[in-house]
């Protein structure tokens, strides 16, 4: 009875891990599929000529997977009263600053009285004290060419925004609109890829490059789904099972 139970015991773990690895596998699978769009997306647009931003034909119906990494170009005023920090660590920069540090964002008011949120790059977390120190005065009508991309989620794991410091560790656009205390802002970001005044934000840092290891997520789950289920079989030989 014992032998028996012990089996019954060591089938249902060998089960039920069988399901979780297979599990894991078939979404590896799924985000291998989700990351190839993503890079052929990035490829796509990237490639394409820089465009004027054509508010009264584009925003009628505007759809942000079509607009995705384009570059667009477009006309406005930055607001630079109005400022918040996006924590993030650069680990593969363009420029010369890397490590802990935050993007920039500012408020642009365009023509038609919408706002973007505009990531004007990065700037170190040992220079932010200094940059935070700088003027903020100028207040002038600027093109501005850049990428288009969403705004994020949060999740459990996503620390809170502090609200006291306009500290933010995602892009999230309830959290945005909230410190600068706007909601008319279109249902995009553009990260500019050039620094209007001097070395910082350090602009141009874009993530356009994915790492694309899923295949070997894929082979490591799915080998050791068969590797389980050969020892399970052994297991069985071995005593006398089979």
């Amino acid at each position: 009875m014992k032998s028996k139970k012990n089996l019954s015991m060591f089938s249902f773990f060998t089960l039920l891990t069988l399901i979780v690895l297979f599990l894991l596998g078939t979404w590896q699978i799924e985000r291998r599929s989700q990351k190839h769009q993503l890079i052929d997306q990035v490829e796509y647009m990237t490639n394409l000529p820089a465009i004027d931003f054509l508010l009264d034909s584009s925003l009628n119906n505007f759809n942000l997977s079509d607009w995705k990494y384009r570059i667009v170009k477009v006309n406005g005023v930055f607001d630079f009263t109005k400022e918040l920090y996006v924590f993030s660590n650069l680990s593969d920069p363009k420029g010369k600053f890397r490590g802990a540090g935050y993007w920039i964002f500012n408020p642009f008011l365009i023509e038609n009285g919408d706002y973007i949120f505009i990531n004007r790059g990065f700037v170190p977390q040992s220079l932010i004290n200094s940059y935070k120190e700088r003027d903020r005065d100028k207040q002038i009508i600027i093109g501005i060419e850049g990428y288009i991309k969403g705004f994020e989620k949060q999740n459990l794991f996503t620390p809170d925004s502090d609200f006291d410091e306009n500290i933010l560790y995602s892009v999230n656009a309830s959290d945005m609109k909230n410190i600068f205390n706007i909601e008319n802002a279109l249902p995009f970001v553009i990260d500019i890829y050039s620094s209007e005044y001097g070395d910082l934000p350090q602009a141009g840092e874009t993530r356009l490059k994915f790492n694309d290891n899923h295949l070997s997520y894929i082979i490591t789950w799915y080998g050791l789904a068969i590797v389980l289920i050969v020892v399970y079989f052994v297991y069985r030989k071995r005593n006398n099972i089979l």
